[in-house]
């Protein structure tokens, strides 16, 4: 399910089963391939859940998902979910590493003999972190401890959108993947994001709308609607 032409919300609804209120109702959007996307929204307006259902993580309570005018809910099929993630990359607010060399956490999911070394040092260099990794003791293959605890959380957050650059996706979400980093690193970050191939369609979460000035849509969620 390649990612070609058009994303569409149409008539999006979702509630959680414990909750008697829906968290939006009807939405309705539309992502071109290329576009650059803001969606703002104050903490529980369900910027994150809207985001989730785009991935395939939770399923609209009512409404669709059409990736070129196919839903990638028809039927429950797992098998339309996983060809449709395979598009996808996101940087997500809390990134997770593992106990193991930075090539491998850029580079996550991949065999080691499979692993393209030049993409590592590129998708560093974008994210703003290359000068950092080059210049430890062991470099790329310095192992960067239990849920990265020698890193600071700048640090960390870097080797997510590392990861994220690495995979080469269609289509990246950044769910507040720049906040808590400082100003003229985020700035320098968000240009490498906003001059990505215009092939890459970019999603970018945030509550500061100063961080979306490269997007050419800008959705807002309040009082259960966009």
């Amino acid at each position: 399910l390649e990612f070609k032409n058009l994303i569409e919300f149409r008539s999006v609804s979702f509630k959680y089963r414990e909750k008697n209120t829906f968290l939006f109702k009807d939405i309705n959007l539309k992502i071109n391939k290329g576009d650059r996307v803001g969606i703002l929204g104050d903490s529980g307006s369900g910027k994150t859940t809207l985001i989730n259902i785009l991935l395939g993580l939770l399923s609209p309570t009512s409404g669709q998902v059409l990736v070129d005018s196919r839903d990638i809910f028809k039927n429950n099929d797992p098998n339309i979910l996983l060809s449709w993630q395979k598009n996808l990359s996101l940087v997500p607010q809390n990134v997770v590493l593992k106990n193991a060399s930075f090539i491998e956490n850029i580079a996550l999911g991949i065999n080691d003999y499979q692993i393209e070394l030049d993409r590592v040092l590129q998708s560093s260099k974008n994210a703003k972190i290359f000068d950092f990794i080059d210049n430890l003791k062991s470099g790329f293959k310095t192992n960067i401890g239990e849920l990265g605890n020698n890193l600071s959380g700048g640090q960390i957050k870097r080797v997510g959108v590392a990861r994220a650059f690495y995979k080469n996706p269609n289509l990246i979400v950044f769910d507040e993947a720049t906040s808590g980093l400082d100003p003229e690193t985020e700035d320098s970050i968000l240009k490498n994001i906003y001059s990505l191939n215009k092939e890459v369609t970019i999603i970018m979460i945030t509550h500061n709308i100063k961080n979306l000035y490269g997007c050419n849509k800008i959705y807002k969620i309040c009082d259960n609607s966009i």
